[in-house]
């Protein structure tokens, strides 16, 4: 297991599954489209951190740490640095909850993929943000850093628009 925000379990309960067969990672056919291309942006970033790539993490970030902070930076951090994927297979992603276009909850469960060839299933909730037409699922960014960021960003835009008059 990681201890990340994005891949970090709440329950200690785990249901065994018994079919035995990969599961398809990109089925989401019950999902409208917004709430698929949210599902397997979670999955490709946790796949691309099976493999020690940790940039699908720094891609689910607010823009006002990665418009500072290079990924080399980011990749340094104590909560980053340690993370890595063990035995969790994928994420089965359902049961959005949307508010006003900008946050949603999303339930989802972790699938494990035991060396027996079985798997088991822990549950969970992520809340995700909708920042600059991108959703996103920070681990170590917070939103109240980005309406900061964004207000100081349209302060700026205004004082450069009453200059130009």
């Amino acid at each position: 297991f990681i201890f990340l925000s994005l891949v970090s379990c709440s329950s200690d309960k785990t249901e065994i599954v018994d079919d035995s067969s990969d599961l398809d990672t990109n089925h989401y056919s019950h999902l409208n489209p917004e709430e698929q291309k949210i599902a397997n942006q979670l999955n490709e970033a946790l796949q691309r951190l099976r493999y020690d790539d940790k940039s699908g993490l720094y891609e689910l970030e607010f823009s006002y740490y990665t418009d500072e902070n290079s990924y080399d930076e980011y990749i340094k951090r104590g909560e980053i640095i340690y993370a890595q994927m063990d035995s969790i297979h994928h994420l089965n992603v359902f049961d959005f909850i949307f508010y006003d276009d900008d946050s949603a909850d999303v339930n989802i469960e972790y699938v494990f993929k035991s060396s027996a060839g079985g798997h088991s299933t822990v549950k969970d909730m992520f809340r995700l943000y909708k920042s600059h037409d991108r959703w996103v699922k920070p681990t170590v960014t917070r939103i109240q850093h980005q309406l900061e960021y964004d207000y100081k960003i349209e302060k700026a835009i205004k004082a450069a628009e009453e200059e130009n008059q």
